[in-house]
């Protein structure tokens, strides 16, 4: 698999460009989102959420997760493979932490 970082450190507008041009291509588009009970990032809460600028597609997925790790525990290596995803394009506010 082919993992293109766009950035670590890039801004919304970015962001939401590259959302746009993907979406646009057909693309798929997975947010990843980190949760903690009992927290200001509880799932549901509003820190949990996306920022209100970016906008998401009917199409687009949503991969919830609890560690550092975006594989650990979660859906994301089933949906890459339902998706027959071979390269990726992360980009985001703190994947400089999980990208290598």
């Amino acid at each position: 698999m082919t993992i293109t970082i766009v950035s670590t450190r890039i801004s919304t507008f970015e962001i939401l460009n590259y959302i746009c041009i993907h979406g646009a291509k057909s693309v798929p588009v997975i947010f990843i989102q980190h949760e903690q009970p009992d927290t200001v990032i509880e799932h549901g809460s509003e820190g949990w959420a996306l920022q209100s600028s970016l906008i998401t597609q009917s199409g687009d997925h949503f991969v919830r997760k609890t560690t550092p790790d975006s594989f650990l525990n979660t859906s994301l290596q089933s949906l890459l493979k339902e998706l027959e995803v071979d390269s990726l394009i992360v980009c985001g506010f703190g994947c400089s932490y999980n990208a290598r």
